[in-house]
């Protein structure tokens, strides 16, 4: 969160939004798609369903990056990349509000 602070002219916003339900590849599995899904709605779908899709979604985890792709209107992206995406087009240049969501 930190490093994503850093990033001039972003207002980062840390969400309580627990678990996306993924568990690696718990979620994956049939069995416990369903399940997935229930622990994924439960925070942070609503707490994502509050942001404007022009919100930038970071997220460290692969299987959590998936379930936003999935259940929300957001493309979450790994932290690093929202740095890496900034130092190469600067403030006035970058695309989006500057908001960037994190859990």
């Amino acid at each position: 969160m930190a490093l994503l602070r850093r990033i001039p002219g972003a207002r980062v916003t840390e969400l309580d939004a627990g678990c996306c339900g993924m568990a690696g590849s718990f979620g994956f599995e049939a069995e416990h798609y369903d399940l997935s899904l229930r622990i994924a709605r439960d925070r942070l779908v609503p707490a994502l369903a509050t942001e404007p899709p022009t919100t930038a979604v970071a997220a460290t985890g692969v299987s959590c990056r998936q379930q936003i792709a999935h259940t929300t209107h957001h493309a979450a992206r790994h932290p690093l990349r929202l740095v890496r995406d900034a130092l190469a087009d600067p403030p006035g240049h970058r695309g989006g509000n500057g908001d960037v969501a994190g859990g």
